[in-house]
């Protein structure tokens, strides 16, 4: 007889949780002939229903919406302990169902557009000149979305952590700018350089800081 008491629900900090620890888990064991197929498919299974959750606090499900405060939470708790955990994500998507792949899919589109939030992502991809100098290069698409979500998340790089971003430009101004002005301002698509305008005047007021230090 089934109880007639239901589960409590998890909180998005709850769910980010038992998510990491299968992760790491899962990883772990990857290559143990001591670890059952079926314990791992159970854990597969298990991993994919944490993750149908997340999904659900990030986009919402057909019987509801999101809730604006609630969706921000999974991002934070999922930086919080270990930047690595965004790979190991990856890594098992090929290794869930198709609708677990596709919720997958999901959580993680919104993860790497929201990490660039979190201060110790955002001074990794600032400290990596291979990294910035792929954004000049994402910008430059024909492909429209792609080309605008890149320079959106290139926008909340440069001008939400304002201690780490007066950093980078300190040390690495010269070459910086090169890449900006040839990339952007001199770019023949007047939506590329109208871009570009606008973030250079948020640059140039980081860089007045800078002066003023």
């Amino acid at each position: 007889m089934k109880s007639i008491f239901k589960s409590k629900p998890k909180t998005p900090a709850e769910n980010v949780c038992r998510t990491q620890d299968l992760l790491v888990f899962l990883n772990t064991n990857n290559s143990s002939t001591t670890f059952s197929e079926a314990k791992r498919e159970n854990k597969l299974l298990e991993l994919s229903q944490h993750i149908r959750e997340l999904k659900h606090i990030l986009f919402g499900s057909t019987e509801s919406e999101p809730v604006r405060k609630l969706a921000a939470w999974p991002t934070k708790e999922f930086f919080k302990k270990n930047t690595q955990l965004l790979r190991l994500l990856i890594i098992f998507i090929p290794k869930m169902n198709l609708r677990a792949c596709n919720d997958a899919t999901q959580v993680v589109a919104n993860l790497q557009r929201e990490c660039i939030h979190q201060q110790s992502i955002a001074r990794y991809v600032l400290e990596s000149k291979h990294h910035m100098k792929k954004f000049f290069w994402f910008m430059n698409l024909p492909n429209f979305e792609i080309a605008s979500d890149v320079s959106s998340t290139f926008k909340e790089l440069m001008t939400r952590h304002k201690s780490i971003v007066a950093e980078f430009l300190t040390k690495n101004h010269d070459w910086f700018f090169v890449e900006y002005n040839s990339k952007l301002l001199e770019n023949p698509n007047y939506i590329t350089v109208r871009q570009g305008v606008t973030l250079s005047e948020r640059c140039y007021v980081i860089a007045l800081q800078i002066l003023r230090l």
